[in-house]
């Protein structure tokens, strides 16, 4: 499955700074005649651009060592971004877990929460029938809006 990656930034939290913008050269080697074979770059609004360096004649170094570590890299890379997708997925089906299970749901598939309005702020939240009287006062909330409602018997 493929992450929509913009979807789940924006679920993020929207206070956090972005990201900062970063720039990566890969090289022919590690000694200094080592010349430069990629360059590329990310910023901070999730633009990116990379590109191979088409070596000049005279660039003829290339060190073994390097091509190990830049394979190393490129796998880590890969794993790490293969682990993300996975906890990404992860996160996508619990959201959908909870939504599913969570109140709005129920209100929409015709369930009420009905309250007993007291003098307390935090209203009790009616599970029996024998837990209210004629005349005792209810606030019904239903998927669109809330109802009140007065018990007649």
């Amino acid at each position: 499955m493929e992450v929509d990656w913009d979807s789940f930034y924006a679920q993020l939290d929207e206070t956090a700074p972005p990201p900062p913008a970063m720039l990566d050269m890969e090289a022919s080697g590690f000694g200094r005649d080592s010349y430069p074979i990629e360059v590329g770059y990310v910023l901070s609004d999730g633009q990116t651009y990379c590109s191979l360096i088409r070596p000049l004649p005279d660039w003829t170094h290339w060190d073994p060592q390097a091509e190990r570590v830049h394979r190393m890299q490129a796998d880590l890379r890969g794993a790490m971004l293969r682990g993300l997708d996975r906890r990404a997925v992860d996160i996508e089906h619990a959201r959908a877990r909870l939504t599913t299970l969570g109140p709005a749901a129920t209100l929409a598939r015709g369930y009420a929460i009905v309250q007993r309005v007291t003098d307390d702020p935090v209203l009790p939240v009616l599970r029996s029938a024998a837990e209210v009287a004629p005349g005792d006062r209810l606030r019904v909330r239903v998927a669109d809006g809330v109802v009140a409602a007065t018990v007649d018997t």
